[in-house]
């Protein structure tokens, strides 16, 4: 599974396991992780995701896909 999440500075991040929050952002080093392009994760779930937002799984349900 890959989760979305969004740190305390805004950055777009996606990772490779369920990301936990500690006291500056979200994120593990301990683990892969990749930052996307600022508006990656709106163009993906269709909303905008916060730093207070709980972080996202990926799933045929949940990312937008065009038609036609």
């Amino acid at each position: 599974m890959s989760y979305l999440a969004v740190d305390r500075n805004g950055t777009e991040n996606i990772f490779s396991y369920q990301p936990f929050r500690n006291h500056n952002r979200i994120w593990d080093t301990e683990h892969d992780y990749v930052v996307l392009p600022k508006g990656s994760i709106e163009k993906l779930i269709g909303k905008k995701l916060t730093w207070e937002n709980e972080p996202v799984e990926i799933n045929n349900e949940n990312i937008k896909t065009k038609k036609g």
